[in-house]
Order: structure tokens, then sequence, then C-alpha cells
């Protein structure tokens, strides 16, 4: 296995910022993303090369993404969501 795929919960500020460090690191493959919100899940997916069938949105999108054949996972959505996510 050469890089981890990874998928990120929460597409905005702060998580596109520790994509940035994960992509500047180089051991990952930014894989899929999940937000809430879709205009945010389709920056980060532009921005990281993540094609729209592994960009996933509302309050349970994270369990399609988490079944999307992601290796790894950071969660960058709101701490009171970190429980069931």
């Amino acid at each position: 296995m050469d890089k981890v795929k990874l998928g990120l919960i929460g597409c905005g500020g702060r998580g596109t910022w520790i994509m940035d460090l994960f992509k500047k690191h180089g051991g990952y493959e930014l894989y899929a993303g999940h937000d809430y919100f879709k205009d945010r899940v389709d920056e980060f997916g532009k921005k990281f090369d993540v094609p729209e069938e592994r960009r996933f949105t509302g309050l349970q999108g994270y369990r399609q993404m988490l079944t999307a054949g992601i290796e790894a996972v950071a969660i960058e959505s709101p701490p009171y969501f970190h429980p069931q996510q």
C-alpha cells in the first residue's frame, strides 16, 4: 500500500486546512469527503480532486463515506458531533 485512503468529515475552513497538511505529507490519498453543506464538500472536492461520487452530504452522509473504501478518517466537524461520528 503506497498511500492511505483518507476521508474527511467537516470540509469547512479547518477541514481544508488539515487536508492541506495531509497532502503536503504525501503519505495520503485524499479519497472522500463529507459535510452537511453541499457547497463546502464540493469546494473541497474540486480543490483536492475528489470525484463527486465520493462527496457526501447531510447529517448521516458520513456513514456512506465510511463504506466508500476509505482506510482512515479525519474528523473536523463541530465537537458535539464527534461521539456519534
